[in-house]
């Protein structure tokens, strides 16, 4: 079994490439590749700009995983654009998207795939039945050789555990081609 090591936020996780639970798909487009698991469908309403949009749950998000990619930024020559300009950036975007956010925007520096990236979590509450349940916003924003990818997980916050390997498996997959 290939074990790969990947520091996420405040600890370093020791993951499986495989994981019996979930089955794996690649896909992406003509700029990269991912892993997502095999349960995730596109929901009827996608978001705005997305390269790829896909959850366990159509009727509500907080029930299994979503998954948004975004390739927002083009680098060009000469670009002053930072990877931590970037970060900032989505996280402005996915605080106005929820309320009461718990804002724990501590992007770490790490290297996935011999990409420069940042990761980072957000909780914040998501209330969409009145709950206020906590969703929590991984992200892991990769510098590619022409764009920078913004790859976002969500999930409720009472699931991230059982989670966490699966989000690991997804951050670790992306390849530019």
């Amino acid at each position: 079994m290939k074990i790969i090591f990947f520091t996420l936020l405040f600890s370093s996780i020791i993951i499986s490439c495989s994981n019996n639970k979930y089955k794996f798909f690649k896909t992406g487009n003509n700029n990269f590749t991912i892993d997502v698991p095999s349960n995730l469908i596109q929901p009827s309403e996608i978001e705005d700009g997305s390269l790829i949009n896909l959850v366990e749950d159509t009727a509500d998000i907080l029930n299994g995983l979503s998954i948004v990619i975004y390739n927002d930024s083009i680098i060009e020559e000469g670009d002053s654009t930072s990877i931590s300009d970037y970060s900032n950036y989505i996280a402005e975007n996915i605080l106005d998207e929820t309320l009461n956010s718990n804002f724990i925007f501590e992007p770490k520096d790490t290297i996935i795939n011999n990409y420069n990236c940042k990761v980072f979590k957000i909780n914040g509450s998501y209330n969409n039945d009145l709950s206020n349940k906590t969703v929590c916003y991984y992200c892991c924003i990769y510098k590619g050789k022409f764009n920078y990818y913004n790859v976002t997980i969500m999930c409720s916050e009472d699931k991230l555990t059982s989670y966490m390997p699966v989000i690991n498996k997804v951050f670790n997959s992306f390849k530019e081609k």
